[in-house]
């Protein structure tokens, strides 16, 4: 194609090939050959021509091969960038992340809070504040923690500290925070409490911490983490039961609302939760969570009618409180809270699972519900 003249008549050619395999192939061609047509002002507009059409096919799979190929390429314009940018994640992912777009684009995909998208903004080369300060709204604790990780972004110390206040007991983001270049001396003493033993380590050596200051910092570290992290879902035991067929009735009995009050260590309202969603006695409910075996746990969430895409963060918190013995008492809330959140998170995001990253997000932005009279 480096010597051979494009043609008008060759573009129709071209587009009119039903395979996208064919259309790909043809895409990735042309945009080889993108630098030397440089010198052919009338060859370039036509392969300009074909991207952009191309760009615009109704198979996603062309869409997606397009993006990638373009992402870098002299041939991306304005109008194909900004097109591509609001597709589908797939087709827009390798555009978020390696095009050059406007800070007033990218802070408008990020409001629209498609999680995939908001993974491929974070992790773009030199990021602005305003832009990391959009990611952090987003939510979307696996972007958080990419953002944390781009030692690239500009991320201002107020925003870090806000990060570290809400997740705080999250690893992945206090791991990558913590290697951030440039933090302050108090977002140091702050992260020696909550990260882990090798990232502590990392954290002593650089910052040349001495042994004093660092049981200091774990000690006050850990006591900030013990908050409640989760609002209380209910204050009224006498009320469970028909609090929990209203909300059933209301259809407001949901999977995340279940496993919210698991996690808030709303244990009774759990149990009934079940019960009632699963139309079972409660010997049954506590039998089949008693059982450690394979079995009980997916078939409870099967009658319950809760996606087993979200079994390893049922079966994680329900891990936290079955070793932790607690059972609902305002003494030992926010421990356990901490706990089945810092494991819930640890083990869980990890996964790609669209089902399993609402889940977890409703941890942090759930409204907590509570039953008619109750107090705040």
């Amino acid at each position: 194609m480096t010597q051979a003249r494009l043609t008008m008549a060759d573009v129709e050619r071209l587009l009119a090939q039903p395979s996208p395999q064919a259309k790909i192939e043809t895409a990735a061609k042309i945009l080889a050959d993108a630098a030397q047509m440089k010198d052919s002002p009338a060859e370039l507009a036509i392969a300009s021509q074909i991207i952009e059409r191309l760009a615009g096919d109704a198979e996603v799979a062309v869409r997606q091969a397009i993006a990638w190929q373009v992402s870098h390429s002299p041939l991306l314009s304005r109008p194909m960038a900004q097109a591509l940018a609001r597709d589908v994640a797939a087709v827009a992912f390798p555009i978020l992340r390696y095009a050059d777009l406007e800070d007033e684009l990218l802070i408008d995909v990020l409001d629209h809070g498609d999680p995939r998208k908001s993974l491929a903004v974070a992790g773009r080369k030199n990021l602005s504040g305003e832009v990391a300060h959009a990611v952090i709204k987003t939510e979307n604790i696996k972007a958080i923690a990419v953002l944390m990780g781009n030692s690239s972004a500009k991320v201002s110390d107020t925003a870090l500290h806000e990060v570290l206040d809400r997740y705080g007991l999250i690893t992945a983001v206090t791991g990558a925070m913590a290697h951030r270049p440039g933090i302050t001396a108090e977002l140091v003493g702050r992260l020696v409490g909550l990260v882990s033993d090798g990232v502590r380590n990392f954290l002593i050596e650089t910052h040349k911490i001495t042994p004093e200051e660092v049981e200091e910092m774990v000690r006050r570290g850990r006591e900030a983490a013990l908050v409640q992290l989760i609002e209380p879902v209910s204050t009224r035991i006498d009320q469970l039961d028909p609090f929990v067929r209203s909300l059933d009735e209301q259809k407001l009995l949901t999977p995340g609302f279940i496993f919210r009050a698991l996690c808030a260590g709303e244990i009774q309202l759990f149990r009934v939760a079940l019960a009632v969603r699963g139309r079972l006695p409660m010997l049954a409910i506590d039998e089949l969570l008693r059982d450690r075996g394979p079995l009980g746990l997916p078939a409870l969430m099967r009658r319950c009618e809760i996606p087993l895409s979200m079994l390893p963060a049922f079966k994680s918190a329900i891990h936290i409180w079955r070793e932790s013995g607690y059972n609902g008492e305002p003494i030992g809330r926010s421990s356990y809270q901490a706990a089945v959140v810092a494991a819930v998170f640890e083990d869980c995001t990890p996964i790609d699972d669209a089902d399993l990253d609402a889940l977890l997000q409703q941890l942090f932005t759930s409204p907590a519900y509570q039953q008619p009279g109750s107090a705040a």
